[in-house]
């Protein structure tokens, strides 16, 4: 009875090297390889090292040649016009208000004219020399019967008697206000750039990662891999692509069982079985072909690792216990677990990369 125990317990605790065993089998056809061995171990894969740096912000610069107005990236309007969206207006000149599409003119004012006296004779001439005694000489212009001042630099006449600000720059003259002249610059467009240091990745702003990392949004992920580890593996790193294959189909099968497991209340277990009805197949096959002897080594050698010795007796009957489970398939080396969470543990339970040797 006490041998069962044991055996028992010397089952456990050489499950995963066992397995290792026959997965360098089923990668090889034959033999036990080193390196399918170590693909099909807990120790196949390690994870890479991680720097957090920040949430992600959103792009407030534009490209060259454009500026942000509003939230949206322009072209940058002619020299004397102002944008607004995707249009640009004319400035207004100094002293006229601006008033959406048009000028408003400064304060207009009026002129008094110098009218014919009786003494002045037949022609114009006392009406000139008044007005140019008041306003200079070459100052003044009749309009109608009537001599007035000239308008001031300006201005311009409107009728007789009043001088209007005249509009500037091609604007067109409206009255009491100006036109303005406008010019089209294409829709805006969303900033794509970065402020402070930082660089777009996937439509967001990230601070640079150290050297030899890569930046997968707010984390930066370390790119070398150990010299044990040299696949390149998702997020971490693997021994060989086949290593990679299997360590992602445990972490992917795991979480499933997992949550088949919670929703069934336990009972996925057989829905699972018959999922891996297929490798339990190939086990019992791959078991037949290991040799008494080699499971009697790796016994040996998993109870030396813990501080144990065991006999030659109980070695052999361990040894028949364990080939008896795969040739059978009657022992579940998960059963003690109904709900599949040391199957995620397992599953995720690999080295940081940087701390491999």
């Amino acid at each position: 009875m006490k041998i069962k125990y044991f055996s028992l317990i010397a089952v456990l605790i050489i499950s995963t090297s066992l397995y290792a065993q026959i997965g360098g089998m089923v990668q090889n056809g034959a033999g036990l390889a080193t390196s399918a061995a170590g693909a099909a171990s807990d120790e196949g894969m390690c994870w890479m090292e991680t720097i957090t740096r920040g949430a992600g912000t959103i792009p407030d610069q534009c490209s060259s040649g454009k500026k942000n107005e509003n939230g949206l990236c322009y072209v940058a309007c002619p020299t004397g016009y102002t944008g607004e969206g995707p249009v640009c207006w004319q400035n207004c000149p100094t002293g006229y208000t601006n008033n959406a599409a048009f000028c408003a003119k400064p304060k207009a004012y009026s002129r008094t004219g110098f009218a014919w006296d009786i003494a002045d004779g037949v022609n114009d001439n006392g009406m000139y020399s008044r007005c140019q005694a008041a306003h200079g000489a070459g100052n003044c212009e009749k309009n109608g019967a009537i001599v007035y001042p000239k308008c001031k630099t300006g201005f311009s006449a409107v009728g007789c008697c009043v001088c209007s600000p005249i509009c500037l720059n091609g604007m067109v003259d409206i009255g009491v206000s100006c036109t303005k002249k406008t010019t089209t610059r294409g829709a805006g467009t969303i900033p794509d750039q970065c402020s402070g240091g930082k660089k777009n990745e996937g439509g967001l702003c990230y601070t640079s990662c150290p050297s030899g990392f890569k930046g997968i949004g707010p984390v930066c992920w370390n790119q070398q891999c150990p010299t044990k580890y040299p696949t390149h593996c998702g997020m971490g790193c693997a021994f060989s692509d086949e290593a990679c294959g299997w360590a992602i189909f445990n972490q992917v099968s795991s979480v499933g069982e997992f949550i088949l497991n919670i929703a069934t209340f336990g009972t996925g277990g057989a829905i699972t079985k018959v999922a891996t009805t297929t490798a339990k197949t190939v086990g019992k096959t791959v078991a037949k072909a290991v040799s008494k002897e080699v499971v009697k080594a790796s016994l040996k050698s998993s109870a030396k690792a813990i501080g144990k010795e065991m006999g030659e007796t109980v070695l052999e009957n361990t040894a028949l216990t364990c080939l008896d489970a795969q040739l059978t398939g009657e022992f579940d080396w998960y059963s003690l677990d109904p709900t599949g969470i040391a199957n995620i543990v397992k599953a995720f339970n690999h080295p940081l990369c940087k701390d491999v040797k």
